[in-house]
């Protein structure tokens, strides 16, 4: 009996460990994954652009709908933010002001969440400020 008592105190304490660190476990890593943006705060990118996204070894970059731009990014634990962005300055008709909107929404970030081959970029609230599908 005394030993049945152990075996279940034993089983209990391995399934609050295993609860605990599953609770706790990281957001996925970034770093080589490419992304293409398709809402900057619910709403849809416009048609024949196509702002892009992408991680490498504490940079990011991509295209901002007409123009590329690039930049340090940080992850910890769940957490992203962005550097200052840099961007190449080409004028592009009816592209500027979706492409100044994603930039401000990438230094916005706060966190981010990766599911079912999407990318959630969220700000300080908890609000989702851009969204992207795999490449």
């Amino acid at each position: 009996m005394k030993t049945h008592k152990l075996i279940s105190l034993f089983a209990l304490l391995l399934a609050l460990a295993l609860t605990a660190c599953s609770a706790g476990a990281s957001t996925p890593d970034l770093k080589g994954t490419s992304w293409n943006l398709i809402a900057i705060d619910d709403q849809p990118v416009l048609e024949d652009s196509a702002p892009t996204l992408f991680f490498e070894d504490g940079q990011a970059g991509g295209n901002g709908s007409c123009n590329s731009f690039g930049g340090e990014y940080t992850l910890d634990n769940g957490k992203l933010t962005f550097g200052s962005l840099m961007s190449t300055m080409m004028y592009c008709e009816g592209l500027s002001e979706q492409e100044s909107a994603y930039l401000q929404a990438l230094e916005a970030a706060a966190s981010y969440q990766v599911k079912d081959n999407s990318l959630h970029i969220l700000n300080a609230d908890g609000q989702v400020i851009l969204a992207f599908a795999a490449q």
